[in-house]
């Protein structure tokens, strides 16, 4: 059974000693240090380089969870306040299943992202990532053009590896 399971998926909005907008500012800051890692696994997790199409039907799903000198309230930067529990791709149409709010995020996402393509804008292809810790969600778009494709790095391991590099 999967850490993703809806049972498992705490509603607390406060980490430590952060209310609920620091415990989610925590969590923005978290995935700003570790996105490129956060990027690579979305890719890998996509398999981008031989489903492109799956960015437009699928999202990434990474859940964490505060570490325990980040509970107990000791003072620590938000890259080490977080550890990876899972992280999965998952069909958007369960989404809602697990939170209709999320699913909605998501659905809204989508829909500017497509928009984008009637102001004449340049329409990268898009994969989305969602950080998940308690009552926060943290919405991460992964650009990526066709052309480069091709040069993406894959490992099959790329959960052990996003898990390693996460942890500072």
């Amino acid at each position: 059974m999967s850490s993703l399971d809806k049972g498992s998926l705490s509603n607390s909005n406060n980490i430590g000693n952060y209310d609920a907008v620091g415990s989610f500012q925590a969590l923005q800051k978290w995935c700003h240090h570790h996105r490129p890692i956060l990027t690579w696994a979305c890719h890998n997790a996509f398999q981008a380089k031989h489903f492109p199409e799956r960015g437009q039907t699928h999202v990434f799903f990474v859940k964490v969870t505060p570490t325990g000198d980040a509970q107990s309230g000791k003072e620590i930067k938000p890259p080490k306040m977080f550890t990876v529990d899972d992280a999965l791709l998952m069909e958007k149409q369960y989404l809602a299943l697990m939170s209709p709010a999320v699913g909605n995020f998501v659905a809204k996402a989508d829909e500017q992202h497509a928009n984008m393509e009637k102001v004449d804008m340049l329409k990268p292809e898009v994969s989305l990532m969602l950080v998940w810790c308690g009552a926060h969600i943290n919405l991460m778009p992964c650009f990526w053009e066709k052309a480069d494709l091709p040069h993406l790095e894959e490992d099959k391991e790329w959960k052990a590896v996003l898990k390693r590099k996460t942890q500072i």
